[in-house]
Parts: C-alpha cells; structure tokens; sequence
C-alpha cells in the first residue's frame, strides 16, 4: 500500500522526551540535548499551562496536571547546577518525590546533589495559572529571588502565553519556548503556512473564517466543494476542544441552516460557544480526509537556543474522532523514518522563524 504523509497542526509541548538511541548513558544524552540551556546554572520550573478559552472553560483540573517535567531533575548529576520546581499547594508531595527518586536511580544521581533540587508551593486557585499565581504571591517570588541570586537562571513552562511572559518579565530573567514576540505562533492558521511553505502535503483549507456569514457567502459562491466534509478548526484550542464539522451534500437555503447543520465534536461544548470563540480567533476551515485514514502519529522536536533541531521521540495517536485517547510509543516502523525527516524540515523551518523550545507537529498517514 502506498502511504503518504499529511500534516495537522502543531504546538508547543512539554511532554517527557527519550533519549537519543544513539548514545548509552541517559545523563550524556540529555546534556547532548541542551534541555537546560549550558549557560544556565538554576533551572526553575514553572508547569504553567496557557490554553484556547474553551479548553481551559471545560477540561477543569488542567492546572494541576505539574508533574510532566520532573526529568529536568535529571540536570542534577552536575553538582554546580540546581532545580527549582514552582508547584501548586494541591501536588502531593509523595508522587514529586517518587518521580525524583526514580530520576535519581536512571541518572546514577548521588544523593547529595538531591539536596540542589528545591520545591516552592504556592495557592493556585482554579482558573488562575501557575504563572499568575505566583506573580500574585509576594512571598513566593522574595523565596524565589533569593534562591536564584547570583545565579544565571532561567524559566521553562509547559506552554506560554501572556501570564508566562508576564513572569519573565518581572523576575527579568529568560525563559525555554516560545519569544514573546511570537506567543500565538503556534495557531492552526499559521501551522498551515508553515506546512505548506516547506511543501508538506496537507488537507486542502480555504482559508480562516470570523463567522457564519463568511462562511455562508463562500459557500454561495462556489467556494467550497460540493460534496465532503469540512472542518472548522478554532485557530487556538488544545486537545480536539475547537473543532467542528459540516457536511456539504445538504443543501443550505438559509445562513440559519447552515448554521444549524454544524456540529462540534466535544459534546460538552455548545455551538453557541463555538461561534463565541470563533468570532475572537478564527477557525480555519479545511476538507476532512474521512476515509483515507490509515494513522495519527506525531512527532516531538526541541529546538535549543542556538536553533539546533532534534526529534526527540515519534508516537502513534489513539483518537476517537478529534478526542485524543492516549498514544502507542513509537510510531510504527513503516512510516517512522518518514514522519522523523519530515517533522525536522518543519521544525528547522519554525527555528529560523524563531521559535525555541519542544515543539510537537501531529500528522496523517493516509493511504494515497
């Protein structure tokens, strides 16, 4: 069977990467990586989460999901360096110190060296980031300052935005990920550029659309094909939370059928809201490939501040519909060696545009 590659969309992730097969000691290859940049000497991590409105609006608890990069304490096995974790009162301390035990024995980390990892809790109340809450905390942020003086330090989030950047700015120090300049890069619309800027096949879109009007009066005139199925993908949703689909075999007398003929793939969230969020970020609007569908597997690449690309790690999506159900590590053998090259001509792409930091790219493997 011929199988090809098409690309979705992309973003910024923090999620555990493996280890370079290419070398034996785990400390070796994770300094390879850079993961903590080699000027730095302290490391302070921030799990804060900036999400799409919808996303964040119903996938509560979110904001306490802190303990995805706990192998930075991994950096440990240099006695110069020191970690600060910056968590939310509810983690327990008993999962923080499994992970950092398990770390310890991978890394063949002494146990001294634990002693230059610290915890700093702070209150986190629903719906406030990490970020936000302890910019809010005045003590929190004298602790922090006195354990990073005289210290080349830096920040890592899991992924930012406004409230990240906002932090950054006020403990004046840099941060692994995205440029200010660039928060919201990482958008459908402008994935889609990027894709098709490197000459990656990707689904056929028609453009990003505010509201139902627009997208009515393309239909009207001819825009769209007669036949299919369109996605509406909201330009900053996370996790399947901004996508809605339209069959085009009906015939659409009115804008209100049209609009009554949309469907949103999460059944918790309502049209209604949809259109909101829509009018704010756009929805790019691109033909869904209903049958053709072999695979979803993603590729995950970090980009280190000097623009050095690496791929990190490939797996293979379990999707219901747009609901990601969890993931089979790695992705298949058929396909791997494809998604690997092309993921890092995307994410050599992304890194002379600037971005920085570990940047995921989600694909299709379809059978034509």
């Amino acid at each position: 069977m011929n199988r090809a590659l098409e690309q979705g969309h992309f973003q910024p992730s923090c999620c555990e990467p493996s280890l370079p097969q290419a070398s034996t000691d785990p400390q070796a290859a994770l300094e390879e990586l850079h993961l903590m940049p080699r000027a730095w000497d302290t490391l302070i991590y921030v799990p804060s989460i900036a999400l799409g409105p919808l996303t964040r609006r119903h996938l509560i608890g979110l904001d306490y999901f802190q303990e995805r990069n706990y192998y930075f304490a991994g950096a440990l096995g240099d006695q110069k360096k020191q970690v600060i974790f910056v968590l939310s009162e509810e983690i327990q301390d008993d999962l923080l110190h499994a992970h950092v035990e398990l770390l310890r024995r991978i890394f063949s980390i002494p146990a001294d060296p634990v002693t230059n990892l610290h915890v700093l809790k702070v209150e986190q109340r629903p719906g406030v980031s990490l970020s936000a809450a302890l910019l809010g905390d005045a003590a929190g942020i004298s602790k922090l300052r006195s354990l990073i003086h005289g210290r080349n330090s830096g920040l890592d989030f899991w992924t930012i935005g406004p409230d990240e950047i906002a932090l950054a700015n006020a403990l004046s120090l840099p941060h692994i990920g995205m440029p200010a300049k660039l928060a919201g890069a990482d958008g459908k619309a402008n994935s889609k550029r990027i894709f098709k800027q490197v000459g990656a096949r990707t689904p056929q879109e028609f453009g990003v659309f505010f509201d139902i009007k627009s997208i009515w009066r393309h239909l009207k005139a001819n825009g769209f094909p007669s036949a299919g199925t369109l996605l509406l993908k909201l330009n900053h949703e996370e996790g399947g939370n901004g996508i809605a689909r339209l069959r085009l075999d009906a015939g659409f007398e009115t804008r209100e059928s049209l609009r009554t003929a949309i469907t949103v793939d999460k059944p918790y969230i309502d049209f209604s809201e949809f259109e909101e969020e829509m009018s704010a970020q756009g929805a790019l609007v691109e033909i869904f490939l209903a049958d053709d569908i072999i695979a979803s597997p993603s590729a995950k690449m970090w980009i280190d501040e000097d623009g050095n690309v690496s791929c990190l790690a490939t797996h293979d999506q379990i999707l219901r519909d747009s609901m990601y159900l969890g993931c089979r590590f790695p992705a298949d053998s058929s396909y791997r060696k494809q998604v690997r090259q092309t993921a890092l001509v995307i994410g050599r792409e992304c890194a002379q545009e600037g971005w920085r930091g570990i940047v995921s790219v989600d694909f299709l493997v379809t059978s034509s």
